[in-house]
Order: structure tokens, then C-alpha cells, then sequence
């Protein structure tokens, strides 16, 4: 799964990257670089960063130590795809549905992602996984 190259139908390609652990902040100063060279308000941009990071974060966690990151547009809004080389996701984490307790610090970047995104696909198995996000955005800006 470890194909980061946005797929050329989709559109432009505005970055692709790899990250590790050492990287993560320099990879989010490039997100959002990226986000507000597209036009996105300072809210939007905090927002397209925290969940690109969210998926950055957990490939590398649960990945095997890096990940793959590529953004580009694709009208109404971004879309970025992170792939990891891991071992998968167990099938309950793909959508994860149920009720979160309040008390649970760990297991909340992929619902916020769900939350924050029109869509998420993720394709996952013993390769690696792979996360395709659509943020939405003004299509104004296309």
C-alpha cells in the first residue's frame, strides 16, 4: 500500500511527502502552507492540518515508523491520500461507529477525520493501509 501518488485523474498535485516521527512538524508546516496557497481561511486550514496530521500520526504509529502523503485538488475541495506499510487496521477501527467514552483519551483521530471529511475510504490489509480524504471547501476557490 505504498502508493502515495495522487491519482492523476483527480487532479493536480499540490505535495507529496513521506514523514516519520522527527518530521511530523515540518510535514504540518507544509500542509498548511499548501492549504492557505489554495485559499482556505485560517479556520479551514487548522482544520485541514489537524486531520491530515491525525493520519500521519497513526500510519506512523500503527504503520511501521513513516508514512506517504500527497495532496492535490479536486474540486469541491482537497483531497490527500496517507499510506503506511503496517500490518492493517482491524476491521472495528476502519468506521469507527460506536460511542466513544468520554474518559478515553487514545482512539479518536480517525472519528474526528469522519467527522471533519465528506468522505473517507479507507482500503486496508496485511500490505499496509491506505486513507483517501475529501475536504470540502468553498468551490469558489477551484
Amino acid at each position: 500500500m505504498s502508493d502515495a501518488t495522487a491519482p492523476p485523474e483527480l487532479g493536480s498535485t499540490l505535495l507529496t511527502d513521506r514523514a516519520e516521527a522527527a518530521s511530523v512538524a515540518a510535514l504540518r508546516e507544509r500542509v498548511g502552507h499548501v492549504a492557505r496557497g489554495h485559499g482556505l481561511a485560517d479556520l479551514e486550514v487548522t482544520t485541514f492540518v489537524l486531520v491530515v496530521h491525525e493520519l500521519v500520526v497513526n500510519a506512523i504509529r500503527h504503520g511501521g515508523g513513516s508514512a506517504r502523503v500527497a495532496i492535490w485538488a479536486d474540486p469541491p475541495g482537497l483531497r490527500c491520500r496517507v499510506t503506511d506499510a503496517g500490518r492493517g487496521m482491524p476491521p472495528h477501527r476502519v468506521n469507527p461507529q460506536r460511542a466513544q467514552p468520554a474518559d478515553r483519551i487514545r482512539g479518536w483521530g480517525l472519528r474526528l477525520v469522519h467527522r471533519m471529511c465528506a468522505e473517507v475510504d479507507v482500503v486496508t490489509g496485511d500490505g499496509g493501509t491506505r486513507i483517501d480524504i475529501l475536504f470540502p471547501i468553498d468551490d469558489h476557490r477551484f
